[in-house]
């Protein structure tokens, strides 16, 4: 039986009988289907990991956004009580 379609198979791909050639046509545009179709799932998988990664670093570049806003708050009124400081010691 495997020999059968191994017959088969090196007859329909390799004879240049025209009545093979649709099916030599329609093998290689599914060859070429299934490629591009592997091709575009390993860019959508690319895609979706890259986007993984920049939700992941927006998320921490928001928290020390915060982080920072605070620290500069902080330093805001630590300098206006020391120029008040300075203010009261100098009158």
């Amino acid at each position: 039986m495997l020999s059968l379609c191994v017959f088969i198979y090196t007859l329909v791909f390799t004879c240049p009988h025209p009545i093979f050639l649709p099916f030599q046509y329609i093998t290689r545009q599914l060859e070429t289907v299934r490629d591009s179709s592997e091709s575009r799932m390993r860019i959508y998988e690319e895609l979706d990991r890259t986007s993984q990664e920049l939700e992941k670093t927006n998320q921490r570049l928001h928290i020390d956004s915060k982080t920072d806003k605070q620290r500069i708050e902080k330093w805001v009124h630590w300098t206006k009580n020391i120029s008040i400081s300075i203010d009261r010691f100098i009158l």
